[in-house]
């Protein structure tokens, strides 16, 4: 039981203190008789109801409320059609709002923060184990944000132009700051900290919903109503919240006090039904609160005990957000100028020297300095949400807190996605720091430092130069990056080292403020550096357009693992299909689409995919935004139902026709996007397919089917008639076996050239992306009269390459006809051939 558990106890046990609300009515009552504030509010409008949304409190509303397949990676379009609906309807009733995310990547609330990842992980194993046993979307009481909520968020409010800030120091501190400065009719949440800085009106997140007839529902909670039924002064509820335990008073050391208020709990933590009266008893009969040092020796026994300091520290935290305390500071601390989105809380440094206290320990000295102007534009974009909110804590703190993802540790097919995705942010943390730049002047000064040797030892009088002994030393920059693990709970960071890119990259300040063609050209060149896809054919629109170049550099830097291969062709074909069916932009389809069953890998990877569109996205706002804010919208090519529909589809699809239900348009850009991705890969880059069980049968894609009428067959090859079958052994021990090769039938070829149905007549045209000879046909054959079918020389030709050692040969004539058989590694191939001979 501590503070955050309040607010649930107000709305639950005390009568009258929660009423539902309209807001549309409220705001019918309250434009027209609010006294208007000249200047004071230049983000809101004077003659509306302006709310302010604590976002950390409306994820899951924000996000459309709870649907119960969220954990596909994320229904983004739906997202940004709830707001589309939502926005507009406040708008048309006299309702604005703002919307504050927490910024601070729980550097204020550390130990809070840690415990909010480790009771997510908690909700990550059950809800794998959930899919692994049934198959279906998990229940609601598991709910966990779906990767990279925060900033689809925050680009889908400012994409329907609803203002977007990000707290700096301590968030809840600067939320009622800025709520009581702007002038905020309003403050929606749902933190019982809120509850304590008693706001203008304090409405529940968790109850908002938005009506099919329109209405704007919610609850509010009536902060009067409460100090009355507590029957204690306002003015004492800071001490109040103080007793019940935070993230600067924890309850571990409140325990014994807790215990002695509440002797019947015996060894258990009391329940709040018990604790919250005992201690609002607690606080009615103290005799005075004016001195907090006599206060906390009745709590903790003795004025010396050093839980007195902290008890002093909660209570000047929570006195620092009252309207009493804003009226005391609204003097002494400067309004922000008209168009700032972010003014200074009132006692922010206070706030800020308690949060230093509260968050780990940081140290920037080894750090390379950065540049002033650098520092004010992260800290300016940051705070109006233009930038991600990584940055700022890079430059400032020197590291950064990783949350929990949904993946499962534990996989041997899948790899753990911070790691994975840590080679990416090294060359990040090179770019931030100027990591080429320094190692450039330090190789200079060698050189000079070696000429400076050679002219003293050939001129003995020449005087010594006191720069000559100070050379440029190259810093060591590493970065500590919180992450959960096993054995490592967040109990001390890792520490990472900056890389380079490989190039002449400008520094910071030239990719961020540089005006030249040439500077628009580095900046795209560095953000495909660190997605390791600086290709020329990621620069040309006809194969990548511009709202797809963070997929594709998602997908490539996945597929250019060097240490594991994690995709397997189907599932890159699905990634890339799902992100230009025209299904993704209709929310009516997505609704009513069914994917029976979830299956464990479909999820991680769509978590895989979105982490790797996070880091995109930084990696994009560290080069200088040369993609602009409005290409990098994840609704724009990914959609988390869509993706495991296409995912499903892909796995059981017999040709590439079917898996594009033959339609041209979408081979075309299929085998485009393909290409954009796999560009200058081998061929080894693809996962090992799944081995073949008796109930599910191998992927087409992967067991190549050869034409079965011999008119199809090129030379050297056999025509597979549905042999017996093989084994796959490894060092002598069977570990997988299948059944006969299924005949393929005109269009069951796979990766073959794609064919498609012409009208009335029957016939087929073959499309390909590649020029190739068409099947069946032999020049010097058709000149002796003979046709394309199979001979007894062609198969013992194979024979003869087998039996002399040429596997690599065969294996590419394979992969001439069947573009898939890359997937395939020569070993399996080698095993096929033997079983059928």
């Amino acid at each position: 039981m501590c503070l955050k558990d309040l607010q649930k106890y107000l709305e639950a046990e005390i009568d009258g203190a929660s009423v539902p609300v309209n807001l549309i009515k409220i705001a019918m009552e309250t434009v027209g008789s609010a006294p208007f504030h000249p200047g004071a509010n230049a983000l809101m409008p004077q003659n509306e109801l302006n709310i302010l949304v604590d976002g950390e409190s409306c994820l899951d509303r924000l996000y459309g409320g709870f649907y119960s397949d969220w954990v596909c990676g994320g229904q983004w379009h739906r997202v940004v059609r709830f707001l589309c609906s939502l926005v507009p309807t406040m708008r048309n009733n006299k309702i604005s709002m703002a919307c504050y995310f927490d910024g601070t990547d729980g550097a204020s609330r550390f130990e809070e923060w840690k415990d909010l990842q480790l009771k997510r992980r908690e909700n990550v194993n059950l809800i794998l184990r959930h899919i692994i046993a049934k198959g279906t979307p998990p229940p609601k009481i598991w709910w966990v944000p779906p990767t990279a909520l925060r900033t689809c968020l925050s680009l889908a409010l400012r994409h329907v132009t609803v203002p977007v800030l990000y707290s700096i120091e301590d968030h809840h501190q600067e939320v009622i700051g800025f709520c009581r400065e702007r002038h905020f009719d309003a403050l929606l949440a749902d933190s019982a900290d809120f509850a304590v800085f008693d706001p203008p009106r304090y409405l529940s997140a968790s109850n908002l919903k938005l009506t099919n007839r329109g209405a704007i529902q919610t609850k509010e909670l009536l902060l009067d109503v409460v100090a009355r039924k507590l029957n204690l002064n306002p003015n004492r509820l800071v001490v109040f919240a103080s007793l019940l335990g935070n993230h600067i008073l924890p309850v571990s050391d409140l325990k014994d006090f807790h215990k002695r208020l509440v002797p019947e709990a015996k060894d258990e933590s009391p329940t709040m039904k018990q604790l919250i009266p005992a201690v609002a008893n607690f606080v009615r009969d103290l005799a005075s609160i004016d001195s907090l040092t006599l206060v906390g020796a009745s709590v903790f026994g003795s004025s010396a005990d050093p839980r007195v300091a902290k008890f002093q520290k909660c209570v000047y935290y929570y006195m620092n957000g009252t309207s009493d305390s804003f009226r005391k500071f609204q003097n002494a601390v400067s309004i922000g100028a008209v168009g700032d989105s972010r003014p200074k809380a009132p006692g922010q440094e206070k706030v800020a020297d308690k949060a230093r206290a509260t968050s780990p320990k940081t140290d920037v000295s080894s750090l390379p300095p950065v540049s002033k102007e650098v520092i004010r534009m992260a800290s300016s974009r940051h705070a109006r949400g233009l930038m991600s909110p990584y940055v700022y804590h890079l430059l400032t703190r020197g590291e950064i807190c990783l949350p929990t993802l949904l993946e499962d540790e534990a996989s041997r097919e899948l790899p753990n996605i911070h790691k994975f995705y840590r080679p990416l942010r090294q060359n990040i943390y090179g770019i931030l720091f100027n990591l080429y730049h320094h190692t450039f002047l330090a190789n200079q000064d060698k050189e000079k430092k070696g000429e400076l040797f050679i002219a003293k030892n050939s001129i003995s009088s020449c005087p010594k130069s006191k720069d000559s002994d100070e050379a440029h030393q190259i810093p060591d920059i590493a970065i500590k990056e919180w992450v959960w693990c096993k054995g490592n709970e967040f109990k001390e960071p890792d520490h990472v080292r900056a890389t380079s890119i490989g190039w002449a990259v400008p520094t910071v300040n030239t990719l961020w403020f540089g005006t030249g063609e040439d500077d628009i050209k580095r900046r795209m060149r560095a953000y495909l550096s660190c997605m390791r896809s600086d290709v020329q054919i990621m620069l040309n629109p006809a194969f990548v357009p511009q709202k797809l170049v963070i997929l594709v550099s998602v997908l490539r830097y996945i597929m250019t693992e060097p240490h594991m291969q994690v995709l397997r062709p189907y599932e890159l074909d699905a990634f890339l299909l799902s992100s230009f069916l025209p299904e993704i932009k209709d929310t009516e389809f997505t609704e009513d689409l069914t994917i029976s069953p979830v299956t464990k890998r479909g999820v991680q990877l769509a978590t895989l995919f979105m982490e790797g569109v996070e880091m995109a996205i930084l990696a994009n706002d560290v080069a200088g935004s040369p993609i602009p804010w409005q290409m990098v919208c994840p609704w724009l090519y990914f959609d988390g139902k869509v993706f495991q529909a296409t995912l499903a589809k892909a796995f059981t699809s017999t040709s590439y026709q079917d898996l594009c239900d033959y339609r041209n348009d979408l081979i075309l850009k299929l085998e485009r996007l393909r290409k954009a991705v796999l560009d200058g890969l081998s061929n080894d880059v693809f996962a090992a397919p799944m081995l073949p069980s008796p109930r599910r049968p191998m992927y087409p894609h992967q067991e190549p089917s050869f034409p079965s009428n011999g008119r199809g067959a090129r030379r050297g090859q056999s025509v597979s008639r549905g042999g017996p079958g093989g084994q796959l052994a490894v060092g002598g021990v069977v570990v997988g076996s299948w059944g006969p090769n299924p005949v393929a039938r005109g269009r069951g070829r796979t990766r073959g050239p794609v064919s498609f149905p012409t009208r009335g007549r029957g016939q087929s045209r073959s499309v390909s992306t590649r020029k190739q000879k068409a099947p069946g046909t032999n020049p010097k054959k058709q000149q002796n009269g003979e046709g394309g079918s199979t001979s007894e020389e062609q198969e013992n030709e194979i024979k003869t390459k087998r039996a002399s050692g040429s596997v690599k040969k065969v294996s590419s004539s394979l992969d001439d006809q069947f573009g898939d058989a890359e997937s395939t590694s020569a070993a399996v191939i080698k095993t096929v051939l033997d079983s059928e001979n």
